[in-house]
């Protein structure tokens, strides 16, 4: 399996999927890691369970002062809440456009001068969804085109030979890096 690079430039949208904990941390570790040393705001969009072990693989691994950044850097965004629920209500990615504008402008406003998403798609998410994911993945660089933001979207691996799977690893939007370094 492909992993994504610590290295991604802001105006690049990548895409990973994940076999368990372990991988989603070796993915997501060293691209927040590398924009919290850049000082950059560093979102995590995906359950409190993803965000508490970022932290707190933070709090055990780093310096007192690495872990005092992380600690200004990192935000958490309930991924069920604002993306997924959000798109089955509104059946519309365009709205998760606007809300993802007016949460960028106010990081940019805060002094940050550029944002990672590391985006953890649930595993038990409801796949009925997966043609108005698929809408929004591919408007993404569109909602970013005018803010200095990188993301990272990471996917469970079993829909990675799904149909769903195969359209988000073939739109030319998401190039796969060179390999992350291990948690």
């Amino acid at each position: 399996m492909q992993k994504l690079s610590r290295f991604i430039d802001p105006g690049e949208h990548s895409v990973g999927f994940y076999k368990n904990e372990r991988e989603k941390l070796s993915f997501i570790i060293p691209y927040l890691r590398a924009g919290i040393l850049q000082g950059e705001k560093c979102i995590v969009g995906g359950t409190r369970e993803d965000f508490e072990h970022v932290q707190e693989i933070f709090e055990n691994s780093s310096t007192p002062d690495f872990f005092k950044k992380a600690k200004l850097a990192l935000m958490f965004v309930d991924y069920n809440e604002h993306i997924l629920e959000v798109l089955a209500e509104a059946k519309n990615p365009e709205i998760l456009g606007i809300q993802w504008k007016r949460i960028i402008q106010e990081i940019l406003e805060e002094g940050f001068s550029s944002v990672r998403i590391a985006g953890v798609i649930p595993e038990d998410y409801n796949r009925s969804l997966d043609p108005l994911i698929l809408d929004y993945e591919k408007k993404v660089d569109d909602y970013f085109q005018n803010f200095p933001v990188s993301a990272v979207c990471l996917y469970p691996e079993e829909v990675k030979e799904t149909p769903f799977g195969k359209q988000i690893r073939s739109h030319k939007i998401h190039p796969v890096r060179a390999q992350a370094a291990q948690v």
